[in-house]
């Protein structure tokens, strides 16, 4: 049982790294205005485990920058 859940916890690592990384180079790619990283590619990494990585990579990248904080309250 304690070997599923490192085996768990080890994938779920890798993909939030994995993930982490990917939206920054998408990040990167959209501000110099090159090909970007494919959106399946994006989910795929999150639905095996990687959101945390991910939400964490749009907060440090900031990818909200332009709209107002409004916007996080709902929708409209």
């Amino acid at each position: 049982m304690e070997v599923i859940v490192y085996v768990v916890l080890g994938i779920n690592l890798f993909c939030s790294i994995v993930l982490f990384f990917l939206v920054g180079s998408d990040k990167r790619k959209a501000r110099k205005g090159q090909w970007r990283v494919k959106e399946k590619h994006l989910w795929l990494f999150a639905l095996l485990g990687g959101a945390i990585g991910g939400q964490r990579a749009c907060t440090l990248s900031d990818i909200r920058q332009n709209r107002p904080a409004s916007d996080s309250v709902g929708p409209r």
